[in-house]
C-alpha cells in the first residue's frame, strides 16, 4: 500500500474571502495543504474536525474576534501555533495576541515571503515540540522501570529529567540507603557528560590532614612521603561528573576552598605554585538537610548556595511504602541471578510483612533482607516464614491464619521489566506512527531506528496501522508459568 505523504496543513480563518483565496493560494504553490473558514467559531470547528499543523488567525473580525478565538483554541489545542495577522498592527494589539498564547504576529498585508519562513518555522516548532515531548515520555517511562511509578518516585523521575543535561550543580539529600548514589548515576549517564569520568568520593572516609590533597592533589616533595605528583579527584573527574558523597562531613576550614573551586572551576595542587582548569559537573550527596546545618552555622552557607542550584530530595522508604512491593522485585531479579537460585516472587503474606517495617536502613536495608529470604527459601516463592527473623522488628504483622494460601504473587522484577519495556515501545510506536500519519520510514527516523527494526516490531506486537486503528493485542500471562495461555 502507497503511504500519502505527510504534507502540513495550515487553516486559515479571516472574514473576507478574496484576502483567504490569496493566502491559500501562495502556501500551496510552497506545497501546504489549506483549510479555510470565514469567522471564529468555523474556525474551532475546522481545528477540532482536522487538526491542522498552523492556524493564520485575522484578529479583527465580525462576531468573535481573533483574541478570543485564539483563546478558545489554547484551550483545547494549547501547542497549536497561532499566527496572528491584522491590518492594524498596534502594539497593544500585538502584546495582547502574545500573551493569548499567539506564536507570532504580522500586520496585513503581509510579506509573503516572511510569512512563508514563519509558517515553516512554526511547523518545525510544533513538530520538534512533539518529539520532544515523545522522547521525555519514553525517557520518564525507561526510569520508572528502574525507580517505579508511585508519586513520591515520580517526582523524583521528573527532577531526574530536568536536571540531567542542564549541566547544573546538583544536591541529593536523603537519609542512609535511599538510594542518592543510584539516582546521582543515572543524572550523569543521561547527561552531555555521559562516557566521561564519573568519580564518587566518599568525604567521610578520608582523613580530616587528608582530603585537601585527595581532592585537589600535590606535587612531588609538597610534604614528607611525596615522593612523586598525584593527580587529586577534581582532576581526575575533568570533563565529567564528580559525585561529593556525605558532604556535611567537609570541615569548615577546607569548604572556603572548595567553595574557590566550584565558582573559578580552577584547582591548586599543593605544593604548586599554578593553578589549573578543570571542566566538571559536581553532585553532593548528604543524609542530612544542609539548609538545617547552614542555620545552625554547622555548614557553610556560600558553599551550600553556590552548590545547590537544583535539589532533590529523596523520601525515606517508611514514606512511600506502596514502593516496597516493587523494589523488593527488583532486588529479587538481580540477588536470584547472583545467588543463582530460581525463586519467582512472594505471596501476599510477605509482602505484607515487609509493608509493617519502618526501614531505618531504607533500600539498602530492603535489599539485606530479600538477600537473606532468598538464602532461607526452601521453594520457588518467598512466604512469610521466610522472612521470620525480620518480625523481632514488626510491630503489628499478624500471618494469614493456617490453611489460607496467599492468593497473589507478586511477579519478578525481569518479568515487571519486560512487560514495562514493551508496553513504553508500542505506545511510542502507536505515538510516532499517528504523528507522521503512517508513513513508517518517517517514523523509523523519529525513533532512531532502522526501517526493518520499526517493521518487526509492529508485526512482534500485533499492531496493525492504518487499515484501522493500532490496535495492541498482548497475550495474557500465567504468573506462575510465565507462558502465554
Amino acid at each position: 500500500m502507497k503511504v500519502q505523504e505527510d504534507v502540513k496543513s495550515v487553516l486559515i480563518v479571516d472574514d473576507e474571502e478574496m484576502v483567504r483565496l490569496t493566502y491559500a493560494g501562495y502556501l500551496k504553490e510552497l506545497g501546504f495543504k489549506t483549510l479555510e473558514a470565514g469567522n471564529g467559531d468555523k474556525g474551532l470547528q475546522m481545528i477540532s474536525k482536522h487538526k491542522p499543523d498552523v492556524v493564520l488567525l485575522d484578529l479583527l473580525m465580525p462576531g468573535k474576534s481573533g483574541i478570543e478565538t485564539l483563546r478558545d483554541i489554547k484551550k483545547d489545542s494549547a501547542d497549536l501555533p497561532v499566527i496572528m495577522l491584522t491590518a492594524f498592527g498596534d502594539i497593544p494589539s500585538a502584546v495582547e495576541a502574545m500573551k493569548a498564547g499567539a506564536y507570532e504576529f504580522m500586520t496585513k498585508p503581509p510579506d509573503f515571503d516572511k510569512l512563508g519562513i514563519l509558517v515553516r518555522n512554526a511547523v518545525d516548532h510544533i513538530s520538534a515540540k512533539k518529539k520532544v515531548k515523545l522522547l521525555t515520555s519514553i525517557l520518564s517511562d525507561s526510569i520508572k522501570v528502574h525507580l517505579g511509578d508511585s508519586r513520591a518516585m515520580s517526582k523524583i523521575c521528573n527532577d531526574i529529567i530536568t536536571v540531567a543535561e542542564t549541566g547544573m550543580s546538583v544536591i541529593i539529600e536523603g537519609e542512609t540507603g535511599t538510594g542518592k548514589g543510584y539516582i546521582a548515576k543515572l543524572i550523569h549517564s543521561l547527561s552531555k557528560r555521559a562516557g566521561k569520568p564519573l568519580v564518587k568520593v566518599d568525604l567521610s572516609l578520608i582523613p580530616e590532614a587528608l582530603v585537601e590533597s585527595e581532592l585537589f592533589g600535590y606535587e612531588k616533595g609538597a610534604f614528607t612521603g611525596a615522593d612523586k605528583s598525584k593527580k587529586g579527584f577534581f582532576e581526575t573527574a575533568n570533563y565529567g561528573t564528580i559525585l561529593l558523597d556525605e558532604l556535611q562531613t567537609v570541615p569548615r576550614h577546607l569548604q572556603n576552598k572548595l567553595l574557590s573551586a566550584v565558582e573559578d572551576r580552577k584547582i591548586t595542587p599543593l605544593g604548586s605554585q599554578q593553578s589549573r582548569e578543570i571542566d566538571i559537573r559536581i553532585i553532593a550527596l548528604a543524609n542530612r538537610s544542609l539548609e538545617e546545618l547552614v542555620k545552625q552555622d554547622s555548614f557553610g552557607a556560600d558553599l551550600y548556595y553556590r552548590l545547590n542550584e537544583y535539589l532533590i530530595k529523596i523520601p525515606a522508604l517508611r514514606d512511600h511504602k506502596e514502593d516496597i512491593a516493587f523494589f523488593a522485585g527488583r532486588f529479587l531479579t538481580e540477588l536470584t541471578n547472583e545467588l543463582q537460585k530460581v525463586i519467582y516472587g512472594f505471596t501476599d503474606d510477605a509482602i505484607a510483612l515487609l509493608g509493617f517495617h519502618d526501614w531505618p536502613g531504607n533500600l539498602r536495608e530492603l535489599k539485606n533482607v530479600i538477600r537473606r529470604a532468598i538464602l532461607i527459601c526452601k521453594s520457588d516463592i518467598i512466604d512469610h516464614g521466610d522472612l521470620a527473623f525480620l518480625r523481632a522488628y514488626v510491630k503489628g504483622y499478624r500471618p494469614a491464619p493456617t490453611g489460607r494460601k496467599s492468593e497473589k504473587i507478586y511477579k519478578s522484577l525481569r518479568e515487571i521489566t519486560n512487560k514495562a519495556i514493551e508496553s513504553v515501545e508500542k505506545d511510542a510506536i502507536c505515538h510516532v506512527l499517528n504523528i507522521t500519519g503512517g508513513n513508517k520510514k518517517k517514523a523509523a527516523s523519529l525513533l532512531q531506528v532502522d526501517y526493518k527494526t520499526l517493521f518487526n516490531k509492529i508485526r512482534d506486537y500485533r499492531m496493525t496501522f492504518p487499515e484501522e486503528p493500532l490496535t495492541l493485542r498482548p497475550p495474557r500471562l500465567d504468573v506462575r508459568s510465565r507462558r502465554p495461555f
